[in-house]
């Protein structure tokens, strides 16, 4: 069966049926009942060593981001509003959650390419959709890896300096 629907022939009503789901990708064919696994149904196929060291740059360039947006204000609630804003908008709409980054264009497309959510977003989908592992996502690592020591510099280099 590879489409989406079938058919069961000599069903009758109110007679309970149960099915396994078996998922096939790249890796090839799971066992039956691993779709089950994960709350969205999604199986796990990659390198779980590359999903977490990609979560673990994500969460430095992250913390980056939030440092650079402190710089520019005052006190720890606004600095807590600014970067809940100022990342949860570029990353719906710029880093391919919900369109391709291949659409964006002009401003659009270079802030794609930049910000450190695109870039996880590579590494979790190639994790558990494509099986792919840390050589095939070296474009996703060096750009996270690049982006906290980037960030946390240019935080750095505009935080003002405190009188005596």
């Amino acid at each position: 069966l590879t489409g989406t629907s079938h058919v069961l022939d000599n069903a009758r009503n109110g007679v309970e049926y149960a099915f396994e789901v078996r998922a096939r990708n790249k890796a090839g064919q799971g066992p039956a009942g691993t779709a089950r696994a994960f709350a969205f149904g999604v199986p796990f196929r990659g390198s779980f060593a590359a999903l977490a060291l990609g979560a673990l740059l994500y969460v430095f360039a992250s913390t980056a981001l939030g440092l650079l947006m402190s710089t520019f204000l005052r006190t720890q609630t606004a600095a807590i509003f600014a970067t809940s804003l100022g990342t949860m908008l570029p990353a719906i709409q710029f880093s391919g959650l919900i369109n391709p980054t291949a659409s964006l264009e002009g401003v659009a497309a270079w802030i794609g390419r930049v910000y450190p959510t695109s870039h996880f977003l590579d590494i979790s989908r190639g994790t558990f959709s494509k099986a792919l592992g840390l050589g095939d996502l070296a474009g996703a690592f060096v750009a996270l890896a690049l982006a906290a020591p980037l960030l946390l510099a240019l935080s750095a280099a505009l935080l003002r300096k405190q009188e005596r």
